[in-house]
């Protein structure tokens, strides 16, 4: 088989999946390379940081009500989507991950603002621990399913 025929290796190192989680990765070509980016993260990081610097150019001071409900919710679609295909629930669609990171990059670079403002401001570590909490317990569900089955 000539270099030519063989497909283009995957480059796995901006990705945190398997090979195996291929599907929920983007493939980028970059040469005879292709090099794996994680969907979610792609809708994640580059809004978190737009809206961090939004809001740091802005000076946008707390909402109230409204930043608890952007911090929280923003990131409810990212979490149910992730753990219902972590449970294998369903496989899910790389817009929707997309879609579901930028809503989570929303509130969490809303809840980093007002932490970096004033770190006594609480959003920022409820946000976290909820995330947390949501982690732990799927992973056990999970853990839990594998030893069952």
């Amino acid at each position: 088989m000539s270099a030519e025929d063989r497909p283009p290796l995957v480059h796995w190192a901006l990705a945190h999946h398997r090979p195996s989680d291929v599907d929920r990765c983007l493939l980028l070509r970059c040469g005879a390379r292709r090099v794996a980016l994680c969907a979610r993260c792609i809708g994640l990081y580059p809004v978190l940081g737009v809206t961090l610097a939004l809001q740091l150019v802005r000076g946008i001071g707390p909402l109230g009500g409204w930043d608890w409900a952007v911090a929280l919710g923003g990131v409810v679609p990212m979490v149910v989507d992730w753990g219902a295909g972590r449970l294998g629930a369903y496989r899910g669609s790389n817009p929707l991950r997309i879609l579901t990171g930028a809503f989570g990059g929303i509130a969490l670079g809303r809840s980093l603002y007002l932490h970096l403002r004033d770190p006594s401001y609480e959003l920022l570590w409820v946000q976290l621990a909820l995330l947390a909490f949501a982690l732990l317990a799927v992973e056990l569900v999970r853990s839990l399913r594998l030893h069952d089955g």
